[in-house]
């Protein structure tokens, strides 16, 4: 996140989550270049969220996404958002599904020291 779009975020600023994850897993193929990370969620609409979300919003802050499965059917690009900060997928499903995003990264060049990055020669995150 750029320093002018930095902003501060206060405890009362939170409310229920729109979405609940049952579960997640990863897989992840280290390349110092281009890191191809697989993320499985198990997701649900959040009944304490008291509506019905219109929309599901992920950070994306620097995600190079190669593909988005809902329960392994290909997500269009037409259906879904990346900017520089958020992923949106438009019209979630309402009941429980599972969201996989295929995404590459390349840790030898970030040098934020956040998400996965090399220093000395050591994968960190």
């Amino acid at each position: 996140m750029k320093d002018d779009q930095q902003r501060t975020i206060y405890l009362k600023d939170y409310g229920p989550s729109d979405y609940l994850i049952d579960a997640a897993g990863f897989d992840i193929a280290l390349h110092a270049t281009q890191t191809r990370v697989t993320s499985t969620l198990t997701m649900r609409p959040n009944p304490a969220a008291g509506k019905k979300p219109a929309v599901l919003k992920l950070n994306a802050e620097n995600l190079q996404v190669e593909s988005i499965h809902i329960d392994g059917a290909l997500v269009s690009p037409t259906v879904y958002q990346i900017d520089a900060a958020w992923l949106t997928i438009h019209e979630p499903p309402s009941s429980p599904f599972v969201l996989t995003i295929v995404s590459v990264c390349d840790p030898q060049s970030n040098k934020a020291l956040s998400g996965l990055y090399v220093s000395r020669g050591i994968y960190c995150t």
